[in-house]
């Protein structure tokens, strides 16, 4: 039997190991279905191997892709005796995508900039009147009493 190690080596294993990826399968069930140590030399190739890393999550993108593609199968198979195993299967997979690729999948912030960054966007608060007192609050941890 070869050593993990060697299997990481062969250009064979990794194009199985990436097809598997790249179909939805999870990386820890990928790789606990060889037998050997497999797993901890996969993480240490990734941390030590930077194209290897890359193509890895190139593939685990096109995963997250292949749930989302499966969603649409699951929703079309059902019937009614199956709707509610069929909604509870397209919402996990809903809720995994958009914590996998959030960028892409996950959900848009009520307060968005509009580029696509989903960060926060500035607040002004202007008062018709001058306010009696101003306090500096931004570092405070107090609650405030606002004045009526």
């Amino acid at each position: 039997m070869p050593k993990p190690e060697s299997d990481l080596d062969d250009p064979n294993f990794v194009a199985e190991l990436l097809a598997r990826l790249a179909s939805g399968e999870s990386v820890s069930k990928v790789l606990r279905s060889y037998s050997g140590n497999l797993e901890r030399h996969f993480w240490k190739r990734c941390y030590l191997d930077q194209t290897f890393a890359t193509t890895i999550a190139r593939a685990r993108e096109a995963g997250v892709d292949a749930l989302v593609a499966e969603t649409l199968e699951i929703a079309d198979t059902c019937d009614e005796t199956t709707v509610q195993s069929a909604k509870l299967k397209v919402h996990a997979r809903q809720w995994l995508a958009s914590k996998l690729n959030w960028k892409r999948y996950g959900d848009k912030g009520l307060l968005g900039s509009g580029n696509g960054d989903n960060t926060p966007t500035e607040i002004t608060v202007r008062w018709s009147s001058k306010p009696k007192e101003l306090k500096d609050v931004s570092e405070s941890t107090e609650p405030m009493e606002l004045p009526e």
